[in-house]
């Protein structure tokens, strides 16, 4: 698959880029695929919030929190501090940080 633009630099002037598309890239799609068995935080919180039919900027705004902050939490590259763990508990409707005995 290949990207292209085009771009115009001068009104007579016409550039075309083509790029192959790495194969490591996250389409749009893929970034919202339903975890059907969630096993991180931010796993549990993207079904969640599928669940209950919200967006990303929903949820942050339920949370007190960025649209930013909630991707990265889906994403696992960063976890909800201990200011909004409560909030946290409260939209899951219970404690993921709780070890399993």
């Amino acid at each position: 698959m290949h990207i292209r633009w085009q771009l115009r630099a001068l009104p007579m002037c016409r550039l075309t880029l083509t790029t192959a598309v790495p194969a490591n890239y996250i389409y749009a799609e893929a970034e919202e695929m339903y975890p059907v068995n969630p096993k991180t935080i931010g796993e549990r919180i993207r079904k969640r919030r599928m669940d209950v039919g919200m967006q990303q900027k929903d949820l942050a705004e339920l949370m007190g929190r960025t649209r930013t902050a909630v991707w990265k939490w889906e994403h696992n590259q960063s976890i909800p501090n201990g200011a909004c763990r409560s909030a946290v508990i409260a939209f899951l409707g219970y404690d993921p940080y709780a070890k399993k005995r």
